[in-house]
């Protein structure tokens, strides 16, 4: 009788020698630690989420009035009038109307800007937080610094275009990193759409199509990158077309804004007035005599004062008794203007003109008075509007009062808190901007040693163009102040982080070494 042999059941393999129960512990372990992972970064979201609304509450209950500039005049009355052009881009006073239809109140506005300040700030963790594998510390950093940053809680509660542009810009800039790590059509988009929205906002975003042009040569699918690139100029050149003929309809210049002509020609007085000069040699009748006020203007002011000389002259774009102000009076005189806003416009056109002649004709001294001292200012801006509470200063004319139910002058008796609190927003500012520039140029000289995935690397990339073509843009734009550049602290942050934490490992690795 024979013996019945034991059979051995030998686990199944895969065709690369591994057991398949081993493979499936190994799966279910990695998805055990991805939930642990996940249930932290939403526990810490959840944490500084909470932590900032506290702190936006605090604010609040010190200012129940946002925050106001006379600019803020000008936003509120274009939401009322629903106007398609105005003094700035209409896109906040769009904001303003539809908000103003969900809910009257001006505390609304504080809160929206907040709930979007949230979003875009935890969109903008998490692409970082997918694309590198941060520390529970360097990760709790990157919370505190996108979501607590007092500059950004202070202009939630303002009734300024910053909040919103930053917002948008910043959800552009974490939708951006989400199309590189894994392309689809939804997220792009999403980017062209959020593109579009800037633009109304701020006229400085019809630079971004560059960034887009050049990021998505780091996105993998070759018809999303030709598609996205092809899409973001469109965009661009319809935006452009669309407001430079409704400003020609509206006011018989076809130019993209009124604005641009008085901020150029005052960046040209900066170094124009930095020593006497002699008459400019230009032909125009209309240059020749606004050249002879300037001149007569800045001898006036430097007897006066000798400092004059030195620094911005914003008395040119703001003053009453300046000669660009007295030239737009007089230019309505002698065209027989009635539309104030149509005169404004036509007067910027000349002093485009102005500007930009002064410019070609004292090529060295613009660089020399303006472009290096604004590009200091870039990485050490003033307070400017942050360092106290203007809306005390700000006189409401009746359709405003009636349109957020104010009085005409608002009472506070904490003036210049937002000087203390806004302080450290200033020199994070300061900080990041520094060590960003100095932590890419080591990581271009020590490329081969720190050890970056190629989806990271694609992102710094994507952020080292975004900010070049950002600073390029604002030092030749305008004197730099705070709030037109605090969105670099949220979207520096993660970078300087990144390198941070790749310096820290390699250093305590290369001390182990030592050690052994």
């Amino acid at each position: 009788m024979k013996k019945n042999k034991k059979r051995t059941t030998l686990p199944a393999t895969k065709s690369d020698g591994t057991s398949v129960g081993i493979k499936a512990k190994q799966k279910a372990a990695s998805k055990a630690v991805y939930a642990s992972k996940i249930y932290l970064i939403n526990k810490d979201a959840l944490l500084f989420s909470g932590i900032a609304l506290v702190l936006f509450l605090i604010i609040r209950h010190f200012y129940p009035v946002p925050d106001l500039i006379p600019d803020s005049k000008g936003y509120i009355l274009g939401a009322i009038t629903d106007s398609e052009m105005g003094y700035r881009p209409m896109g906040i006073s769009l904001t303003l109307a539809r908000i103003h239809q969900l809910d009257p109140s001006i505390e609304m506005v504080a809160y929206c800007q907040f709930f979007l300040h949230v979003m875009s700030a935890l969109t903008l963790s998490y692409a970082f937080l997918i694309n590198f594998n941060f520390s529970a510390v360097w990760r709790r950093v990157l919370y505190a610094v996108l979501l607590l940053n007092p500059v950004l809680l202070h202009l939630c509660n303002a009734i300024f275009s910053d909040s919103l542009f930053i917002s948008l810009n910043i959800l552009w800039v974490a939708f951006f990193m989400y199309l590189i790590r894994k392309p689809n059509w939804l997220i792009l988009a999403s980017l062209l759409l959020l593109l579009w929205c800037s633009m109304f906002v701020r006229y400085n975003a019809l630079a971004y199509p560059l960034v887009v042009a050049v990021g998505l040569l780091f996105v993998s699918n070759k018809t999303i990158r030709w598609i996205g690139i092809a899409a973001s100029f469109a965009i661009a050149a319809v935006f452009y077309i669309t407001v430079t003929n409704k400003m020609d309809a509206i006011t018989n210049c076809k130019v993209l804004s009124g604005f641009s002509g008085w901020q150029l020609a005052t960046n040209a007085m900066t170094f124009y007035k930095a020593k006497p000069r002699a008459p400019i040699g230009s032909n125009d009748p209309e240059l020749i005599v606004l050249d002879s006020n300037c001149r007569k203007y800045i001898d006036a002011m430097a007897s006066k004062d000798a400092s004059y000389r030195k620094g911005p002259a914003l008395d040119f774009l703001w003053g009453s008794d300046a000669p660009f102000k007295r030239f737009e009076y007089e230019f309505a005189a002698r065209t027989q203007a009635t539309d104030l806003f149509a005169n404004w416009v036509a007067v910027s056109v000349v002093l485009d003109k102005y500007g930009t002649f002064l410019i070609k004709q004292y090529p060295f001294d613009f660089l020399r008075y303006y472009l290096l001292p604004n590009t200091g200012a870039y990485f050490f801006p003033e307070m400017e509007v942050l360092d106290k509470y203007g809306a005390v200063s700000v006189k409401l004319i009746p359709a405003l009062q009636q349109w957020y139910d104010l009085p005409e002058h608002i009472q506070n008796g904490y003036v210049n808190a937002p000087g203390i609190y806004n302080k450290p927003g200033q020199y994070l500012y300061s900080f990041l901007s520094i060590a960003f520039v100095g932590m890419c140029i080591a990581w271009w000289v020590n490329r081969k040693k720190w050890v970056l995935t190629p989806n990271t690397q694609k992102v710094l990339f994507m952020i080292i163009i975004f900010w070049l073509c950002k600073t390029g843009f604002d030092i030749l734009a305008a004197p730099c102040v705070l709030r037109y550049e605090v969105m670099l602290v949220s979207i520096l942050c993660g970078p300087v982080l990144i390198f941070t934490q790749v310096i820290l490992t390699r250093w305590g690795k290369e001390k182990e070494l030592k050690n052994l």
